[in-house]
């Protein structure tokens, strides 16, 4: 198995930080008044993505194994 550096690991780290922080902002708005709702609706369809898109990066992958 090969070692991982402290960089990919830092780089790993700053993109689960990430995801946390945009799902909890997601989840914050849903307090807020109408019209900073409304703001926030203008651009909450990218901010799911991004978040989704993170969460896909972040999740286990299965190894191929090809069939023989």
């Amino acid at each position: 198995m090969t070692e991982v550096s402290n960089n990919l690991l830092w780089f790993l780290q700053m993109l689960r930080h990430a995801e946390a922080t945009l799902a909890h902002a997601l989840a914050q708005s849903e307090r807020f008044n109408k019209h900073d709702r409304e703001v926030i609706d203008k651009i909450k369809t990218e901010v799911v993505m991004a978040d989704l898109t993170l969460l896909q990066l972040l999740a286990p992958k299965e190894k191929y194994n090809p069939p023989t």
